[in-house]
């Protein structure tokens, strides 16, 4: 691409065909003149050769700081110069109001205005507006010098943009510009040669020349809008605009808002999809009967490829009724992006891993505080079941051999230490005695102190292990190491894990018990519920869990509305 003059389209941009304002709103920042000769490149004239300027030169200071040295560009109310800012050590641009004009109260006020509205914008995608001031009876104010070209000299010497291109210029100028919405303001003059394409920084909106306030107490397109600078600049029922751009409401001279705006920036996504405007009447009122009456050609007529996102959204953002435009340059951008899938499940993936890591701090405060807990109850537990164990008749236990014997003499005599530990702990669970056949698993339960089917969690359901044991019925011990443990050493043992079970949180003892049977070994198991730490662990899971909920969701929430903000369109394009 050749090098250009950063600016905006030439001064023949102020005739009806090339998309002049209608009311000769001042010049954009910095605009470019005709092409050299045999280069189609724009140049830069002297400033000797401005009109209007009368004793401003190339070399003359302005204002003791500003040196001027070049003209950017002529329009309707006044020339832009670039000068140095020998305070600041910076260039400057210097926009100029003719004379003629400066004698007009009312061009003179929408230059202030201009001015004083720009002071009320800070968005890297509005170009800057420093100060105003008057040297040897000219009016000027300063700005800041962009280098880089506009859009419509882009599409001028390359044609249609590709679509990537176009999404991503179009989500950075809408974020400028919904920025100037936000604060109120209606640009109004929204057209290629209004936008400025700079490297490393983005679109950039150019010229508030036509500005106006947007009514504060009805928004514009239904939405709220922080502020209203009526103050400050025209009302939005005067007649202003670029004809090619205009929109409906425009024509009419009605009340302008938001979706003044979007009309016109449906017709610029338009001409850079396309390469030309919606409407190519030759006249005005040729133009006015399009923008009023007639509808664009469909985009993919023009250009098949365009996405059909794309064209219904260009479609939507011309329509004739304000109403029925979208309601925002943000849902312009949600609608410019289609978020990619991977997008999605990272999204998806964030949130399920806040989850996750709750849920796993969790586990790993109950995992540290039931090693705790684990320590200072397994003796107490062992304790428990020696006790009982001691308290067993050996012989009545070595008695009991099958369901025979379940109303046996010797049944119930092992059976009342049982109930009577049962009945001193108020803790204990379930007390079992058994004998082992076929070690290390192979167990024979022979008394069961719930013998009979008992109701034991009160949930009204006979569950598979509430319903009794009958001596002689088999057990695999696969999973409790400690009760093998037990026959080992011959000592009392305890699980080194608390049990979930239907009674609740239960951890386990278990105790030899003597008998005259000396070719088997016989154990009492007694598992110990401990309702206070089942109410911990559970609150700890619970509490956590809604946290991690509350973190997923939060996370979707957050992401999404990064996702319906500008900015977050244009970081993931």
């Amino acid at each position: 691409m050749s090098s250009r003059v950063p600016g905006q389209a030439p001064a023949t941009d102020q005739t009806l065909v090339d998309g002049g304002p209608v009311s000769s709103p001042a010049p954009a920042l910095a605009q470019t003149l005709s092409p050299s000769p045999g280069e189609g490149r724009r140049t830069l004239v002297s400033a000797q050769r401005l009109a209007g300027s009368g004793a401003w030169t190339a070399g003359t200071l302005v204002s003791g700081r500003y040196r001027l040295l070049q003209t950017l560009g002529r329009g309707g109310m006044g020339d832009v110069l670039l000068a140095d800012d020998l305070f600041l050590r910076r260039k400057v641009a210097i926009k100029t109001l003719h004379k003629d004009m400066a004698a007009d109260p009312q061009a003179a006020e929408c230059f202030r205005a201009e001015v004083a509205m720009a002071h009320t914008l800070s968005h890297p995608g509005l170009a800057r507006t420093y100060d105003l001031g008057e040297e040897a009876g000219v009016t000027y104010l300063t700005m800041e010098y962009l280098d880089g070209v506009t859009l419509a000299q882009r599409l001028e010497e390359e044609g249609p943009l590709a679509i990537d291109e176009v999404v991503r210029v179009a989500l950075q100028a809408a974020a400028a510009l919904d920025a100037a919405h936000q604060a109120g303001i209606i640009h109004r003059d929204i057209k290629p040669s209004n936008i400025m394409l700079v490297p490393g920084r983005g679109a950039v909106i150019l010229d508030f020349g036509v500005a106006a306030a947007a009514d504060e107490a009805t928004g514009a397109n239904g939405v709220h809008l922080s502020g209203s600078h009526s103050e400050l600049i025209r009302s939005t029922s005067s007649a202003a605009g670029t004809p090619k751009y205009m929109a409906p409401e425009q024509w009419r001279g009605e009340p302008q808002g938001v979706a003044t705006d979007i009309y016109a920036f449906g017709g610029v996504l338009f001409e850079a999809l396309t390469g030309r405007a919606p409407f190519l009447a030759t006249n005005r009122q040729a133009m006015m009967c399009a923008h009023l009456e007639e509808k664009p050609p469909a985009l993919r007529t023009l250009r098949p490829e365009v996405p059909a996102r794309l064209e219904r959204l260009v479609a939507d953002c011309l329509e004739k009724d304000p109403a029925r435009r979208p309601a925002s340059l943000v849902e312009v951008g949600r609608r410019l992006v289609v978020r990619r899938l991977s997008e999605r499940l990272a999204t998806a993936g964030l949130a399920l891993a806040c989850l996750v890591a709750c849920l796993a701090a969790a586990g790993a405060l109950w995992g540290v505080g039931s090693s705790l807990l684990l320590r200072e109850m397994r003796p107490a537990v062992q304790r428990l079941a020696e006790n009982l164990a001691m308290r067993i008749d050996g012989a009545a236990l070595a008695a009991v051999k099958g369901p025979a014997d379940l109303k046996s003499e010797a049944f119930e005599k092992v059976l009342v230490p049982m109930r009577q530990t049962r009945q001193d702990n108020p803790e204990v669970a379930y007390i079992y005695a058994m004998r082992l056949e076929t070690p290390p698993t192979g167990w024979i339960q022979l008394v069961d102190i719930d013998y009979e089917e008992f109701d034991q969690n009160g949930d009204g359901v006979i569950q598979e292990n509430e319903q009794g044991v009958t001596p002689g019925d088999p057990w695999d011990s696969t999973g409790y190491p400690r009760l093998f443990e037990a026959y080992k050493t011959n000592h009392p043992q305890a699980d080194d894990e608390f049990a979930d079970t239907i009674w609740g949180l239960l951890l386990a003892g278990y105790a030899p018990v003597a008998t005259p049977d000396e070719e088997h070994f016989y154990v009492v198991g007694i598992d110990v519920r401990n309702g206070p730490l089942l109410t911990l662990r559970n609150t700890l899971f619970g509490v956590f869990l809604v946290l991690g909920l509350g973190g997923a969701v939060l996370v979707l929430v957050v992401r999404r509305r990064a996702a319906q903000t500008l900015p977050g369109f244009i970081r993931s394009v």
